[in-house]
C-alpha cells in the first residue's frame, strides 16, 4: 500500500456513527492504508478542535449535524455549489487551509434515481430545515425538477429564516413553510417526503413525525435520512404502504463523492454498497 490516508467526522454525539466502517471499505477497496477517527466536539469547542485536527496531520474531514452551517465560518474557501446551498459536509485540509464542500446533494439523489418520474410529477414534504434540508432542496429542484415543496419544523423563526435562505439560491421552486402541528392541513399532495431531522434516528428511534392523515399520492416514497434500521418512522411509512428508503446508501454515495474529493481516486458505489448493506 503506498498511500496513507487521514480523515475523519465531525459532530455532537455521533458514537452510533457508520462512517468510520464505510471509510474502512473504501480504504480496503482502493488497496490503501487510512484511519476514520469520530470527532465529537460540542460547539464552543469548535475552533480548538480544528486546530487540533490541522496539527494531528489529517487530510480531510466529513461533517455532520449540528455543524453543516457552522463550519462555514471557519473555512478560506468554499466550492460554489456548497456556497449556494449554504452547507458543508466535507471539509478538505490543503497548505493548512481549509477547503469546503458539499457531496450530500449528489448523496441524497443517489437511490432516488428510480422514482425520478414519480417525484418530478407531485410535491415533496421535508422535516427539517437544517442544512442537509439544504442540500436535498437543492437536488431535488436541480436533478430531479420538483416544483413544489413544503418545509416542515417547529420554530418559525428558523423557518422564515430557512425560507429566506432558499429563496437566495434563485432555484425555480415554490417554498412553503409549516408548522409540525399545522402541516397535516395544508392542501398539497406528495410523492416524497423526506426526514433530515434526527427524529427515528438512533437518539430517536422510537419517534416519528408522520401523521396518519397525512395527504400523499397513491404512490409516495418516504425517505430517512437516518439510516438505522431499528426506525419507528420507516416501520410506519412502510405499513401504510409507501415506498420507503433509509439514509445508507446516502451515506455510502456522499462519502464516496468525498473520498474522490479528497484523493483523486475514484471507487464504485455498488462494490462498498454491497459489502457493507448487511452490516447497519
Amino acid at each position: 500500500m503506498s498511500e496513507k490516508f487521514k480523515f475523519g467526522l465531525l459532530g455532537e454525539n455521533i458514537s452510533y456513527s457508520k462512517s468510520p466502517a464505510i471509510f474502512q471499505t473504501i480504504f480496503l477497496l482502493d488497496g490503501v492504508a487510512g484511519e476514520f477517527d469520530l470527532i465529537d466536539m460540542k460547539e464552543d469547542k469548535a475552533m480548538s478542535s480544528l486546530k487540533l485536527m490541522m496539527a494531528s496531520d489529517y487530510d480531510a474531514f466529513s461533517v455532520t449535524v449540528p455543524y453543516k452551517q457552522m463550519v462555514i465560518n471557519f473555512l478560506s474557501k468554499i466550492d460554489p455549489t456548497a456556497a449556494k446551498i449554504g452547507a458543508v459536509n466535507s471539509v478538505l485540509i490543503e497548505n493548512g487551509k481549509l477547503i469546503g464542500y458539499n457531496t450530500d446533494f449528489i448523496g441524497f439523489a443517489q437511490p432516488l434515481a428510480k422514482s425520478s418520474d414519480l417525484i418530478s410529477r407531485g410535491q415533496a414534504l421535508i422535516f427539517g430545515h437544517g442544512g442537509s434540508a439544504k442540500a436535498v432542496i437543492f437536488s431535488l429542484v436541480n436533478l430531479f425538477q420538483v416544483k413544489e415543496i413544503t418545509v416542515v419544523g417547529r420554530d418559525l423563526d428558523k423557518l422564515l429564516l430557512f425560507k429566506s435562505d432558499i429563496e437566495k439560491m434563485n432555484l425555480d421552486v415554490n417554498i412553503t413553510i409549516s408548522s409540525y402541528e399545522n402541516y397535516n392541513n395544508l392542501s398539497g399532495k406528495y410523492s416524497l417526503i423526506v426526514n433530515t431531522t434526527p427524529i427515528g434516528g438512533p437518539n430517536y428511534k422510537n419517534k416519528s413525525l408522520l401523521k396518519d392523515d397525512i395527504k400523499i399520492l397513491t404512490e409516495c416514497v418516504y425517505y430517512d435520512l437516518n439510516y438505522n434500521f431499528d426506525n419507528y418512522a420507516l416501520r410506519e411509512a412502510e405499513k401504510a404502504g409507501l415506498s420507503v428508503i433509509n439514509g445508507v446508501p446516502m451515506l455510502v454515495a456522499q462519502a464516496i463523492e468525498s473520498y474522490k474529493i479528497w484523493t483523486g481516486r475514484k471507487i464504485s458505489f455498488e462494490e462498498v454498497f454491497d459489502k457493507l448493506k448487511n452490516s447497519f
